[in-house]
């Protein structure tokens, strides 16, 4: 044959029996002017695997027919690029700054790709053999690692610990995070039948086995049995870090991370890497853990409104609250630097508006076409270690599609320590301020035994206070009539608002 550089020609001897024919192996590569060659006969595969150990890096193209899956995997390895370094661990959520990739091969790069995203050509360039820059990372939706990939002529860079970048500075705060976090401590451990330490080796379920454990939860060794454990979630466990999940019926198991970190398919060769969740093969996921620290009964919680507790096994604790009542609400304070809202959607559910610290709300859709519970409904993190107030309310609305209005909260994640709930201060109706004729009434079924009435067109009483929410208690009965009431907000810092109530028209009792 003739001598093209970086061609590696097998001549199988047919006398030879066993999975791997016994061949010998020409490896040519070119040095400068010269051409050198290694000629060598072999019986296994670990010896074309020294074979192109010794040289391979120096392999610029391949013909590969029947040499197999774990020394063609050898080649690209080692001539596809590698990260060994990021300039810093954690970034802005919403991306665009820089971002210096460090390793071997980088000026070989053909593409750059930082989780689920393609990096455009325009925003990156190869400095060296050793140094590679992203001008701009993606935008990405919220806090999170993802995995630096830079793939070549050959394939991509090999996952391991280094090449994972964390959006946001708030570091893993709830107990799926947590198991990511410990993940990807073993990203490049190989593929062993059988193994669940990453001093040896991880086959998938020893891998899934290995990581819980670290976080308390204890699983067979046997992907089937693991696929019985935890609570059943369907494909909107995306949002879910931490989730269990399995693509073949029989084979791997992995956790949520944007992509997927597993031990990939049971074959010599392979290692603990990240990649994409979902193929045509999906067959479910599990939630291992709890996603809740605090449930909805702690009684540091404090409900304003009509709320009914609902027993029910699939919620954490065994239990959620609901309304329906617009304007009832549930107040959590905390101090810390993280809180997570779970609850059940479902195609009966509402929205809710959600305020932290007295902000901007944000509105909450509890609706979903199935019943899917412990879902995240809303999420802050990287917060002030202060004290926080966190207040969900019901507005009595929903979309086009549900058919009811009701919320509910099943739990919470708070990063920190929860602490009591301010709980609303009921004024007595002899603490306001009335205008026009009002008659004190006294009954001792009223709050304090009392209540101020009118008929006198015209007639008003108003309130101020600070704080974030009012409540008006009165007596209704078939010879009442209307009052019409205004609110008048006052603008920060004072935060002080006034409702003036007017009453038109009223009957006597």
């Amino acid at each position: 044959m003739g001598c093209l550089p970086g061609l590696l020609e097998l001549r199988p001897d047919r006398s030879c029996r066993g999975p791997f024919p016994r061949s010998s192996a020409q490896l040519l590569f070119g040095a400068g002017q010269r051409r050198a060659s290694v000629l060598c006969s072999v019986e296994s595969v670990e010896r074309h695997q020294r074979a192109i150990a010794a040289h391979g890096t120096e392999v610029r193209a391949i013909d590969l027919p029947g040499l197999g899956w774990p020394l063609y995997r050898e080649v690209k390895s080692l001539n596809s690029p590698r990260i060994t370094a990021l300039s810093y661990a954690s970034g802005p959520v919403s991306g665009g700054s820089s971002l210096i990739v460090t390793g071997t091969g980088l000026d070989t790069t053909s593409s750059v790709v930082m989780g689920k995203t393609t990096v455009p050509t325009s925003a990156w360039r190869a400095d060296s053999s050793t140094q590679l820059t992203i001008l701009s990372t993606p935008v990405v939706p919220g806090p999170g690692p993802v995995e630096v990939i830079a793939s070549n002529y050959w394939g991509r860079s090999p996952a391991t610990v280094a090449d994972v970048f964390r959006y946001g500075d708030g570091g893993p705060a709830l107990p799926g995070e947590r198991v990511v976090a410990e993940a990807i401590k073993y990203l490049g451990v190989p593929y062993l039948w059988a193994g669940a330490s990453p001093s040896t080796g991880f086959d998938c379920s020893g891998f899934t086995m290995y990581v819980y454990s670290k976080l308390g939860v204890s699983l067979p060794h046997y992907s089937r049995s693991q696929a019985t454990y935890g609570i059943l979630s369907t494909r909107t466990w995306r949002s879910c870090p931490g989730t269990w999940c399995s693509s073949e019926p029989r084979e791997p198991c992995g956790h949520l991370c944007g992509r997927r970190v597993d031990d990939k398919r049971p074959r010599s060769g392979d290692l603990v890497t990240i990649e994409n969740v979902f193929r045509s093969t999906y067959v479910g996921a599990r939630r291992m853990l709890s996603p809740c620290n605090t449930e909805q009964t702690d009684p540091r919680l404090t409900y304003v409104g009509a709320w009914t507790y609902h027993p029910t096994s699939p919620a954490s604790g065994g239990s959620f609250n609901y309304t329906s009542a617009p304007g009832a609400c549930v107040t959590v304070s905390f101090t810390g630097s993280a809180v997570e809202l779970f609850a059940l959607t479902g195609p009966d559910w509402g929205k809710a508006l959600v305020t932290l610290d007295g902000g901007p709300a944000t509105e909450v859709d509890f609706y979903s076409p199935a019943y899917v519970f412990q879902q995240s409904m809303y999420k802050k993190a990287g917060l002030a270690e202060t004290t926080h107030t966190l207040t969900i309310r019901c507005t009595g609305e929903s979309n086009s599609a549900a058919s009811g209005n009701k919320i509910n909260i099943d739990g919470l994640w708070v990063t920190g320590t929860l602490t009591q709930a301010p709980a609303p201060t009921l004024y007595q109706q002899t603490e306001l301020v009335y205008a026009g004729a009002w008659t004190y009434h006294p009954t001792s079924p009223a709050s304090a035994g009392s209540f101020n009435y009118t008929a006198t067109k015209g007639a008003t009483v108003t309130v101020s206070f600070t704080g974030t929410s009012v409540e008006l208690l009165a007596l209704t009965g078939p010879d009442w009539g209307k009052a019409r009431l205004t609110w008048t907000p006052r603008l920060p810092p004072r935060w002080t608002s006034s409702a003036r109530i007017c009453v038109p028209t009223k009957r006597l009792p």
